[in-house]
């Protein structure tokens, strides 16, 4: 791998991880209460953005898996549901760093679904991951909270849609995986809005609902292409920059601060984190490295 590939990578990486930040500061301002309307308004406007390319790749949507397509899009659907509520109720900067936690899932999942044996340092990995998730979230039955825990789902989803993606991407072209993800979990975006609609006004839905949108697309872009440029374990270090990032929106927007033990517990699970993404890179398993 050359050096201009890498650097090109980091600094996508980082720009990438300054789009989340944003997008998700956009998402915790908006004035839109209903979790469900932003949900649906979401994946309504990324199927009318992208509908264009879908048409002009329409050759490779053809699929024998709707299946797994489905069980995915589940996941989708929720994942995304439990990342806004998780943004709106909690501190930004505690939300994302408990939403990156999918690194630390993504060996549990292999474990259960594939049988693969989980090393020794790995385990020692999850252990220090989840005592630190643990001080994160206080000793004081913070974990309990719902938004809390709606936002260390996305971590368990996030290795769940990984893993998944992985199968799909053996037999399906990445274009049918984006077009049945967003269009199946946008039908099920449906169905919460229909005992529970919140009416959106034009002014909002154009200074946050598609602001939110195109971000969700261009981050989707910049990390893919990072991930192109290098191997994860590189990749993997510096999207991290959106903890960081989120914590500066939460400062300078809504006053959030970082006690001392925020702070150790998130370089601990950053760190850890990182580490199991370089160890399971160094075993040259292919579910990492999608």
């Amino acid at each position: 791998m050359d050096f201009d590939g890498r650097r090109k990578a980091i600094l996508f990486a980082i720009f990438s991880s300054f789009i989340f930040a944003l997008r998700s500061s956009i998402i915790k301002s908006t004035p839109v209460e209903r979790v469900e309307t932003l949900l649906f308004l979401r994946f309504f406007l990324d199927l009318l953005i992208l509908t264009p390319f879908f048409l002009k790749y329409r050759h490779v949507l053809k699929t024998q898996r709707l299946g797994l397509y489905l069980g995915r899009s589940v996941a989708v659907a929720v994942s995304i549901y439990a990342s806004i509520y998780g943004i709106k109720h909690l501190a930004l900067g505690d939300a994302i760093m408990l939403q990156y936690t999918l690194p630390l899932f993504i060996p549990l999942l292999h474990w259960v679904f594939y049988r693969k044996k989980v090393s020794s340092k790995s385990i020692y990995l999850l252990f220090i991951g989840f005592v630190s998730l643990f001080f994160l979230l206080k000793p004081n039955l913070d974990i309990l909270q719902l938004a809390s825990i709606a936002s260390l789902s996305v971590g368990v989803l996030g290795a769940f849609m990984a893993v998944t993606l992985h199968e799909l991407s053996k037999t399906e072209h990445i274009v049918a995986i984006l077009f049945y993800s967003t269009l199946i979990a946008g039908a099920l975006s449906v169905v919460p809005c229909l005992h529970s609609w919140e009416q959106v006004p034009f002014s909002v839905l154009v200074t946050y609902i598609v602001p939110i949108s195109v971000l969700g697309l261009i981050y989707q872009y910049l990390i893919t292409h990072a991930y192109a440029w290098a191997p994860p374990h590189l990749v993997g270090g510096f999207i991290y920059f959106c903890v960081l990032f989120s914590a500066l929106f939460g400062w300078l927007i809504w006053d959030e601060t970082f006690d001392a033990m925020k702070v150790i517990s998130g370089i601990l699970l950053i760190l850890c984190s990182v580490m199991m993404v370089r160890e399971n890179n160094l075993k040259a398993d292919p579910e990492i490295q999608h």
